[in-house]
């Protein structure tokens, strides 16, 4: 099971990652539901805070938007059109 939150303006699949990335620690992975060009967000936090799926699903929303605020991108946005020095975009950036 995962929540959504609401932030920048867009939707977030909230869920633990299943693996704890460092010992003691678990991951909080945030997924774009609303833009899927967006890549996903993480944020590792000791697992005494956050043990499992359920403490994540039963916490405060501002606790959740708060952990949002502290992730950060895993990835890209893979939209072209969305930031100018995007290795897509057209045309392309100069550099000096």
């Amino acid at each position: 099971m995962s929540r959504q939150i609401t932030a920048s303006g867009k939707t977030w699949k909230v869920a633990l990652d299943r693996r704890a990335p460092h010992p003691g620690t678990r991951a909080v992975v945030f997924l774009c539901l609303s833009d899927r060009s967006y890549g996903y967000r993480v944020v590792e936090m000791p697992a005494a805070e956050i043990a499992s799926q359920d403490t994540l699903d039963r916490m405060a929303s501002e606790d959740v938007e708060a952990l949002y605020e502290l992730s950060q991108p895993f990835d890209f946005v893979h939209d072209p059109k969305a930031h100018e020095n995007h290795i897509g975009a057209e045309p392309k950036p100069r550099h000096p």
